[in-house]
């Protein structure tokens, strides 16, 4: 098993905690429901590296509309699922390979890029036609990559792994996940929204 793989199977020799990854992972996933104007139930961390964040998600394959929405369902469903890990390879300093990501879907099961992959697999299926293919992969791979490392976001994700941490219970509620998000990226009257795509312009 190589360090690929290691880090995939959560058996990677990091410098930091557990617990310390796991903050940084989910705030990660935190910052794009955020961005979606979802409101966040909680958040939850435990020293093993398990963590949670608690907001209602509905993927794609519940929609099925029109060809723009499911572009755009897709396409922030990519940024969900992708978040969590791309920040904790910035925050490790880890190159991931995208191509071996992509290929994981023929081995192994149970993390956010296979939950990506089913996703495109069940779509492309139901629309018949393979629309969400490798290109589409890397290009929402890159564009969760340049979300995570904007200065702003990155600022905003290290203070609200900060707070995680802090926290005994490794517990925050969802309205001080927001208060601490909205120091970073304001988002007046949160409510839920999905399937509107990311306004970016915030990045420039």
């Amino acid at each position: 098993m190589d360090d690929f793989e290691k880090f995939l199977n959560e058996d990677y020799s990091f410098d930091s905690s557990p617990r310390e990854i796991a903050s940084i992972h989910e705030a990660g996933h935190a910052i794009i429901y955020h961005l979606l104007n979802c409101k966040i139930d909680s958040i939850n961390i435990h020293d093993n590296g398990d963590g949670i964040v608690n907001c209602p998600l509905y993927t794609p394959r519940n929609f099925l509309k029109s060809p723009d929405e499911l572009e755009i369902e897709m396409y922030n469903y990519g940024l969900l699922c992708f978040s969590g890990y791309i920040a904790e390879c910035k925050f490790s300093d880890l190159v991931l390979d995208i191509g071996h990501l992509y290929d994981l879907k023929d081995v192994q099961e149970g993390n956010d890029f296979t939950d990506y992959r089913d996703e495109m697999e069940f779509v492309n299926y139901s629309i018949d036609e393979e629309k969400f293919d490798f290109d589409y992969f890397e290009y929402i791979y890159n564009e969760t990559d340049t979300l995570i490392n904007n200065d702003l976001i990155w600022k905003a994700i290290n203070k609200l792994s900060e707070e995680l941490i802090k926290n005994e219970d490794g517990m925050l509620l969802g309205y001080r996940v927001h208060e601490i998000l909205n120091e970073y990226i304001p988002r007046d009257n949160i409510q839920k929204v999905y399937g509107v795509r990311i306004d970016f312009s915030f990045v420039d």
